[in-house]
């Protein structure tokens, strides 16, 4: 009988219908209590943001980066990370210099391409080859859907990582991120969450992801809202991010969001705000 009800309520026979945000709030509260290992995170206190973001050298990184043609064929649309943040994560990147990395949710590839181009450059200076893997639910590279075209790209993910060099070390996987990670062996320096941002989706997959990293890892958060309050009047406010990470710190699991706030360039709409996060574990 609870569960008619609930369904009732949710398509509005007993009621206003409820609203997606609504729904998944629901949904978050009927999940059991998931374990969560914070032990292989980085520490909050080993962080400073100024240090990555102000770093003159990733600066000439970046700089010289931008001047590939592949990568300034991306476009700049709606889902795909926007500029601001690709440079963001580029600091990232060249600031923890990981070798084996996760990515969720490739959508047209920006990203991932934007990772590929520098992983390729540091793998050369170190003399220690990387690989990168971005799982999506889509085939982002079906050839018969020619998803990248409903964006605006100009090629697949694929071709482009083909264009850049990196196909022998980049690879896609469609499928539910919470699939994989069940699945998979591997494991982790950096992982870049950007997939499914309800917040039941993102409470379960953040164990799997914690249980999938190695020691010292880094995981960043797309699309965390701080407090669950709007970044931008342009955009509806996303919450699921951040109602799965306050959920698991109510559980009492030692998890940190570090959002970057407002980064030292421009991101979307004449502001700097981003709502790239990193997610820490509390040692103080």
């Amino acid at each position: 009988m609870q569960i008619i009800k609930k369904v009732l309520r949710r398509i509005g026979v007993l009621g206003t219908p409820e609203t997606e945000d609504q729904n998944d709030m629901r949904m978050l509260s009927d999940i059991s209590v998931i374990p969560c290992n914070v032990e292989p995170l980085r520490g909050v206190s080993t962080i400073s943001l100024s240090d990555i973001l102000l770093d003159g050298e990733h600066a000439r990184q970046w700089e010289e980066t931008c001047a590939d043609p592949v990568l300034r064929a991306i476009p700049d649309v709606r889902r795909a990370v926007n500029p601001g943040d690709r440079r963001a994560l580029h600091y990232m990147m060249d600031h923890f210099r990981p070798k084996r990395i996760l990515e969720v949710g490739t959508h047209i590839g920006a990203s991932t391409a934007w990772m590929a181009s520098l992983l390729k450059r540091q793998a050369l200076e170190d003399g220690v080859s990387f690989s990168l893997t971005s799982v999506d639910v889509k085939d982002v590279n079906c050839e018969q859907t020619k998803y990248w075209l409903n964006f605006g790209a100009d090629c697949s993910p694929a071709e482009r990582m083909s264009r850049l060099g990196v196909s022998d070390a980049v690879r896609f996987i469609a499928s539910d991120s919470l699939e994989y990670l069940r699945e998979t062996p591997d494991t982790y320096d950096f992982v870049f969450l950007d997939g499914n941002h309800r917040a039941s989706h993102v409470y379960r997959e953040i164990p799997h992801v914690l249980d999938r990293l190695s020691p010292g890892g880094v995981v960043l958060l797309h699309d965390y809202c701080p407090d669950g309050k709007i970044l931008w009047n342009q955009e509806p406010v996303i919450i699921g991010p951040y109602e799965a990470v306050k959920r698991h710190q109510q559980e009492g699991k030692k998890l940190v969001p570090l959002p970057l706030g407002a980064l030292p360039w421009e991101t979307k709409y004449g502001s700097r705000l981003t709502s790239l996060a990193m997610l820490l574990k509390d040692d103080r």
